[in-house]
């Protein structure tokens, strides 16, 4: 299995960047976590059509190419599957639609592509949102969606391979209020869960991650690779 970072930024992309896009394929099938701004362009740069698109939540910067991108499939007769959170929203509602072959993700909602196993369990962001476990071929990847810390992201990132984290907000700069992990609560997650590697992402605009808080974790960019 092998991790592509096609976008990984928070709130709104920087120039030549993008919000939160990842690419999972066992060589067989491809399947997006989450398609922010800029997705459809690193998507085509790729080459690649994803089977299936998995939107943790529904909130902009990690659904806006969704909407375009069922243009792209109409003008080529394609379909793609797409899950998300049934949460009522408006954002729902325009996703709903042909030709997406649309799935609601619950607690108890799996899905299979090629020999990668996706399974959701619900984190604390404002909103439903869902992190995402996926297996393949032994190896466990843990995407937290966006999330502050909670019991269900520590009970599922157990046993990890990899972690992809959204935790880039320095802790001088955490709140109550803030809807995130900070750098020193990711850290924290990945040594206890005795996952291989941590990848922080959601990096915000404005915002550099601490890079002393983030010491051995990898910070992710575009165009990033790891093999799972």
């Amino acid at each position: 299995m092998v991790l592509t970072i096609l976008g990984c930024q928070g709130a709104y992309p920087a120039e030549h960047g993008g919000n939160s896009c990842y690419l999972v394929s066992d060589g067989k099938q491809n399947v997006l976590l989450d398609m922010g701004s800029g997705a459809i362009a690193a998507l085509h740069e790729s080459g690649i059509v994803p089977g299936a698109v998995i939107l943790s939540h529904l909130h902009g910067d990690h659904t806006s190419d969704a909407g375009v991108y069922r243009y792209f499939l109409n003008m080529n007769k394609r379909r793609c599957d797409l899950w998300m959170p049934d949460d009522g929203s408006p954002e729902r509602s325009v996703l709903n639609v042909a030709p997406y072959n649309v799935n609601r993700i619950t607690d108890d909602t799996s899905a299979v592509y090629g020999e990668m196993i996706f399974t959701f369990f619900p984190v604390t962001h404002p909103g439903q949102c869902y992190g995402v476990t996926i297996m393949s071929g032994g190896k466990k990847l843990v995407y937290s969606g966006d999330s502050r810390m909670c019991q269900s992201l520590a009970e599922n990132a157990a046993g990890a391979d990899i972690l992809l984290l959204d935790c880039a907000v320095p802790a001088k700069n955490h709140t109550d209020a803030t809807p995130h992990m900070n750098t020193s609560e990711g850290v924290a997650l990945w040594k206890s869960s005795g996952a291989r590697a941590l990848i922080i992402t959601h990096l915000m605009p404005g915002m550099p991650v601490d890079q002393n808080e983030a010491a051995g974790a990898i910070i992710a960019h575009r165009g990033m690779e790891i093999e799972i």
